[in-house]
């Protein structure tokens, strides 16, 4: 892959073509030095860990003539992601009790709902203050691995989401 120059400005790098200007064929056998006449310079991918880096714009290097990404430690947000997590529980308990107003619709018009729809709900009301309760001890940066590590169980959702069809079996 090599990056082509335009006056100061490096296009995102792409395979060399075949043909080139006056170069009809054979162009991507040229040398590097042979290249960096016509303005390319090969592509460097950067080495990083995605888990606590992320890739920016990108960087000439003068010393050894090639382009490559910049490599940017990412820098997490605490409040950001704890919102997240907590917006994210959120959606599934609403959409859950959206479940439950479907599968249960008729019911709920009569004033019927079974007990165990009652109890279900009673057990996501708590475990909802769970939720936020163990979120919101994570608020300090020696917790940040916890926060971006977090998910709600999906055993826990598979487990609402048997018990509730069941219910209505």
């Amino acid at each position: 892959m090599y990056c082509k120059k335009t006056g100061d400005v490096f296009g995102w790098p792409e395979p060399l073509p075949n043909r080139f200007e006056n170069i009809i064929g054979g162009f991507d056998k040229l040398s590097n030095s042979e290249l960096k006449g016509f303005g390319f310079y090969p592509f460097i991918d950067p080495v990083y860990d995605p888990e606590t880096h992320e890739l920016s714009g990108l960087i000439f290097d003068p010393v050894t003539e090639t382009v490559t990404r910049e490599v940017k430690e990412i820098v997490y947000d605490i409040e950001a992601l704890r919102a997240k997590l907590l917006y994210n529980f959120d959606v599934f308990s609403k959409n859950f009790i959206v479940e439950i107003r479907d599968m249960f619709a008729a019911e709920i018009l009569l004033n019927q709902l079974p007990a165990g729809v009652i109890s279900l709900l009673e057990i996501l009301k708590q475990r909802k203050t769970e939720v936020i309760a163990e979120i919101n001890g994570f608020g300090d940066t020696n917790n940040i691995e916890r926060l971006i590590n977090y998910q709600f169980e999906t055993e826990e959702v598979q487990q609402f989401r048997a018990a509730l069809a069941s219910l209505k079996e």
